[in-house]
């Protein structure tokens, strides 16, 4: 049998994407501070109480960065967001050893997600931005603390990280109740958490500590995956309704499909196949309400040794993101769909929607560019890249290869789980 490509394929981003290495002009403290409050939640339960940050939104599935110390004790946690919505923490997590911790809650409002500083460019005098939430004297809500948000300090010292993950040293202001909130560059992108002040003896003023972001990469990347659900099925449209939001079309030098997995700030990122985006060139990405987007064939990353790649669209409006379930626990017999934008054919006059059922049929031990599942969906030229979803209409995989077996004219439909996607996207953008 040989393995081919049975779909064209192409890159999608959008014309406003922004290149990494362009200079960017530093935004007023006043930007930064509608930026701050956005994103900055405070925490209260068990313990006094603190602040966290909104980093991630998969879905209606929301991840809070706090201090591990703040959610260190064990009981029941409310987050209380900008607008002043309360949720419960359905999940709180410590990363490693240090003092960071992720919290989840579930919420249909839309919270924007920080943009967090991947450049690691944090060198001494960089100028620093702090919010949270305030648990001091005159705050007439001491549960949940009253919002501070502090004007340009500075990192004062860069030092060998501590056995709690501390290195940075900034003069930003932090009060008693704002450990976990954001440490923000002069672009209002997240470079470190807030967590410790420390007075020297003998020695004037303040030091106040912070975790850079790049721990907190390092150690959660990309994990926060959701389990497979054990409740009913979705309804079929529902599933449907589901997978037409999430999934794009790709079209330029190759045709395919993409689906959007994140959202932070108004930049959303979409995962696709590797051959569709592969060739150099302007590709266009068109969402479910019909609106277009280009991107460079250089803002296109591939993940290594597999066909799977992704890339960024910058965009006003609001999208939903797939929510991401935990591939390892779908077994041979598991009910899933796919979609996607098939090419022209005599059934499709223009590119045209499918939504296609079926059963994952044989898991692969030795598998191909990441192709670890062969299912029973009947997939179309141009639906490469395109979602594989379980009956609640979460993300299991992604489709992009078909088998045709000479012998008996046959053709297997074959998929990458999708915890091999969140295994190897380390990077945060």
């Amino acid at each position: 049998m040989k393995f081919a490509y049975g779909i064209p394929v192409i890159l999608l981003a959008a014309t406003n994407v922004m290149v990494m290495h362009q200079v960017a002009v530093a935004l007023e403290p006043q930007e930064i501070g509608i930026i701050a409050k956005k994103i900055t939640v405070s925490i209260s339960g068990p313990n006094p109480g603190g602040t966290g940050i909104i980093v991630e939104k998969q879905g209606n599935i929301y991840t809070v960065l706090t201090n591990w110390h703040v959610v260190d004790t064990e009981g029941k946690y409310t987050i209380h967001t900008q607008d002043g919505k309360r949720h419960q923490v359905n999940q709180v997590q410590q990363l490693g050893r240090v003092d960071l911790a992720t919290l989840r809650f579930k919420s249909n409002q839309n919270y924007e997600p920080a943009k967090i500083n991947t450049s690691n460019q944090r060198t001494e005098g960089t100028k620093v931005y702090t919010s949270g939430f305030a648990r001091i004297r005159g705050c007439s809500d001491q549960k949940k603390g009253c919002y501070k948000f502090f004007r340009e300090g500075s990192i004062n010292e860069i030092r060998n990280p501590d056995e709690k993950g501390y290195e940075l040293v900034h003069s930003s202001q932090v009060r008693k109740g704002m450990s976990g909130g954001p440490l923000l560059d002069e672009d209002g992108k997240l470079l470190g958490i807030n967590g410790r002040a420390i007075t020297s003896p003998g020695q004037p003023g303040t030091d106040y500590l912070a975790i850079p972001i790049k721990t907190y990469l390092k150690l959660d990347p990309y994990k926060n995956y959701l389990p497979v659900a054990t409740n009913p099925p979705l309804p079929l449209p529902q599933v449907n309704a589901i997978a037409k939001k999430i999934t794009v079309r790709i079209s330029g030098p190759k045709l395919g499909t993409g689906v959007i997995v994140k959202k932070e700030g108004n930049t959303y990122t979409v995962l696709t196949n590797w051959h569709v985006v592969d060739t150099s060139g302007t590709y266009t990405i068109q969402t479910q309400n019909g609106r277009r987007y280009q991107v460079k064939y250089s803002q296109v990353q591939r993940l290594p040794r597999v066909d799977l790649a992704v890339f960024q669209f910058q965009s006003n409006q609001t999208y939903d993101t797939a929510n991401i379930a935990n591939s390892d626990q779908v077994t041979v017999g598991t009910k899933v769909y796919a979609a996607g934008w098939a090419n022209t054919d005599a059934v499709c006059v223009q590119r045209c929607y499918q939504f296609r059922g079926g059963n994952i049929s044989t898991r692969l031990s030795n598998a191909k560019n990441g192709y670890t599942w062969i299912y029973t969906n009947s997939i179309k030229p141009g639906m490469s890249g395109g979602p594989v979803l379980d009956d609640q209409g979460r993300l299991v995989g992604i489709n992009g290869l078909g088998l045709r077996d000479p012998r008996t004219g046959t053709t297997d439909y074959l998929a990458i789980p999708i915890n091999t996607y969140v295994k190897l996207a380390t990077f945060r953008t």
